[in-house]
């Protein structure tokens, strides 16, 4: 059985080849942008969300934050 540390760690697996739908990382997955351009990420949590795309994208990497 999979514990809860396995479960969250592979649906973090998944959101993360979700893709942006706005801005400079256009079509990118939140894993790639996330991996390669931290402070990108740093100024997407800084700015109000102007579409659901980079709201999910900021809750991605609040999760992320967290688990690290």
């Amino acid at each position: 059985m999979a514990s809860p540390l396995d479960i969250t760690y592979n649906n973090m697996k998944l959101e993360g080849q979700k893709t942006i739908g706005f801005g400079k990382y256009y079509q990118h997955t939140y894993e790639e942008i996330y991996m390669s351009d931290y402070k990108y990420c740093k100024w997407c949590l800084s700015v109000n969300a102007g579409s659901f795309s980079m709201y999910d994208f900021q809750q991605y990497i609040l999760k992320i934050d967290r688990l690290c």
